[in-house]
């Protein structure tokens, strides 16, 4: 099963799973005033620190960042 998904979707089932879930944070980073604790929660993480790592890795700054950088710019613009 898992090779016909990376086949069809060209990535792993995980990483599509993964790539999804982080999405999804980057919105409710952007549109709730929720906790990064909360949402990784949300998204499929049951480990914060986890989450945040991943986060960077994928993102290069943190979902704290994240959310700060997109506020200021929001409010720049």
């Amino acid at each position: 099963m898992g090779k016909i998904f990376k086949s069809v979707k060209g990535v792993s089932y995980s990483a599509f799973v993964t790539g999804y879930r982080l999405e999804q944070s980057k919105l409710a980073l952007l549109e709730t005033n929720k906790t990064v604790s909360e949402i990784s929660m949300e998204v499929g993480f049951s480990n914060a620190t986890y989450f945040t790592t991943v986060f960077k890795n994928t993102f290069g700054m943190t979902p704290t960042a994240y959310r700060g950088n997109a506020k200021n710019s929001g409010a720049s613009g």
